[in-house]
């Protein structure tokens, strides 16, 4: 099924609604996209974060926190020199299954995009639907990573 996002775009002349289609090529179902190397853009992405449950403009938000954590990349791995109190970070969201973070997530499987995008949700729910346990949001390194038209 389509997913339709709407985001308020506002110009000097006035302000309009556009309207964007995003068209899920990465389903729940399909775990070989981790498995293949393939980098996912910010329109897959979009997808498995309104999959997971983010929500207009915070579906925006979480797919370009994607990218600017793992650039798109399942497989990416951060924060090893972290470890084990902060780090490691896995998949997509780079999820921290550190001590001090989420251990309880140490046994997923983070590399599967449908799941990481899960565990994205929860984190940004257990925050109070907030994305700050994110640096890349609150450093706003996220922002770059919107394609323009997908303004928040």
């Amino acid at each position: 099924m389509d997913k339709v996002i709407t985001v308020s775009l506002f110009a000097l002349a006035g302000a309009g609604v556009l309207t964007f289609m995003a068209v899920p090529s990465a389903k729940a179902d399909t775990m070989p996209i981790a498995a293949t190397g393939k980098k996912l853009s910010f329109v897959d992405l979009l997808a498995l974060a309104q999959d997971a449950g983010f929500e207009g403009q915070d579906s925006v938000i979480a797919a370009g926190i994607a990218l600017a954590e793992s650039r798109g990349d399942p497989m990416a791995i951060g924060d090893q020199g972290l470890a084990p109190e902060n780090g490691p970070s896995y998949g997509l969201w780079q999820i921290n299954v550190g001590r001090k973070a989420h251990p309880e997530y140490a046994g997923v499987n983070l590399y599967d995009p449908a799941t990481n995008a899960a565990k994205a949700f929860e984190v940004y729910d257990r925050a109070g639907a907030s994305f700050r346990p994110w640096t890349t949001y609150t450093s706003q390194a996220y922002y770059r990573n919107i394609p323009a038209g997908f303004l928040v």
